[in-house]
């Protein structure tokens, strides 16, 4: 028997195995607000639900709420895109998952009709063979059961730059927002701000501002419970802090910042690696890479975290976001964070730093790279400075403050190593061992 397919409005779930068929939903169910939706399951999965105040309906996916949108048909368009686990396509339309294709497996005691028998499909009484999706573009599905073939469309197909789900607005409910704000520490009475972005796709600020302080000199910050409009935010932090180099407090305020998904986690902690990424991210996001291809912000925050280390010569064994590192931290990316804070600050004021930081952070917004002679200069007297430095002293600076409770800080000093020699264009000296002289081959070194 030859099923039919349509795909209508956002009410779908398909699923291949001895049927294809589409549910659309009634009566869906309405809640207060997004902390009160059904945990998404997989008893759930395709499920849809309104929340009060929302124009469109969510819908169940891979675990997660996304939410769904109104507009006129004239501008609806769809796309596929493979599960993670292989096990078929989510329905990807303006952005939003809709719904989900699966791979189907051997069809078992089927039943067609009346008439049928068990396992049989039609007048031959061939067993049904199940489903599967033998071709996809952005614009079709093909889908095959048994002797029967079905082309699925789609609409007109995702449009240039169109973005995984996880861009769109998701409004969320936070019980309260921590983190740290870092250079060394921001000092008691630096202010934080929580600033409300729109979208993952434009990353526009809402009217939806916080403030709050920081009442002690680790440089911890607190919101407490609130709703935002949407999953992606900005922290910012303004104040005074302790210098790691050395280890007084600063004589000037500067301002760091940080974008994030807050979806899952409930802290964000503000350094020098989320201030760097900032307008890389920004730039990924909304403008896109060199190919035109715009970037969710998770992707875009990995590309940008990867590109500044790497200027830094430091790569890491697995990724960690810019908004969990610590420099009390004792794990490699903590250690890396400090580095980098080290070598930033250097011997700098805080107007010379702001500089560098602001320099910085334009040079890599289009392209991801710091080059060029003054590039190569800079990081040439960062190498002299740090050369000259007894590192044990900063490390003695940061353990002194009491902050690091896992324990010692991690091994800043072999990143803040390796980056002397890469920059000299020498090997690195292994611990206990003794080298033949070394010639530093970069003439921009001092």
């Amino acid at each position: 028997m030859k099923k039919i397919l349509a795909l209508t409005g956002i009410a779908l779930l398909v699923a291949c195995g001895d049927d294809v068929t589409q549910i659309n939903q009634n009566g869906l169910e309405v809640v207060e607000s997004v902390g009160d939706l059904p945990k998404c399951t997989d008893n759930n999965e395709g499920e849809q639900a309104y929340v009060k105040g929302e124009p469109s309906p969510r819908i169940c996916i891979e675990g997660e709420w996304f939410a769904t949108k109104t507009g006129d048909a004239s501008d609806f368009s769809c796309k596929t895109v493979e599960l993670k686990d292989g096990s078929g396509l989510k329905i990807v339309c303006n952005g939003d998952s809709i719904g989900v294709v699966l791979n189907g497996e051997k069809g078992k005691d089927g039943k067609d009709g009346e008439d049928g028998k068990d396992g049989d499909d039609g007048e031959d009484g061939v067993n049904g063979s199940g489903c599967s999706m033998t071709d996809r573009t952005d614009s079709t599905i093909t889908v095959v059961c048994g002797d029967s073939t079905m082309v699925i469309g789609l609409g007109a197909g995702a449009g240039e730059g169109e973005l995984e789900p996880d861009s769109e607005r998701i409004a969320i409910s936070l019980d309260s927002l921590v983190g740290f704000t870092q250079k060394g520490p921001f000092l008691k009475g630096s202010t934080v701000y929580l600033y409300e972005l729109s979208d993952g796709r434009t990353l526009k600020q809402t009217n939806g501002n916080f403030t709050s302080s920081i009442f002690r000199d680790d440089g911890r910050y607190k919101f407490t419970a609130r709703d935002l409009v949407s999953q992606y935010a900005m922290v910012i932090v303004d104040g005074y802090y302790r210098n790691e180099v050395t280890g007084k407090s600063s004589h000037a305020e500067i301002r760091l910042q940080a974008i994030t998904d807050m979806r899952k986690r409930s802290s964000v902690n503000v350094n020098i690696l989320t201030h760097l990424e900032f307008e890389r991210v920004y730039y990924l996001v909304t403008r896109g890479d060199s190919t035109g291809n715009k970037l969710t912000v998770k992707k875009a925050k990995r590309q940008a975290q990867k590109e500044i280390l790497e200027m830094f010569h430091i790569k890491l064994d697995k990724d960690t976001d810019a908004e969990d590192m610590d420099v009390f931290g004792s794990g490699e990316a903590d250690a890396a964070l400090l580095a980098v804070s080290v070598l930033l600050q250097a011997n700098r004021s805080e107007a010379e730093l702001i500089a560098l930081l602001a320099e910085i952070s334009n040079e890599i917004a289009e392209k991801g790279t710091w080059t060029g002679e003054r590039a190569d200069s800079i990081k040439a007297y960062m190498a002299d400075w740090a050369f000259s430095q007894n590192l044990s002293n900063i490390r003695k600076n940061v353990e002194g403050w009491g902050l690091n409770l896992s324990g010692d800080v991690g091994d800043f000093e072999k990143f803040i190593e390796n980056f002397i020699a890469e920059t000299y264009e020498i090997k690195m000296c292994e611990k206990g061992k003794t080298v033949e002289d070394q010639t530093v081959k970069n003439p921009l070194s001092k």
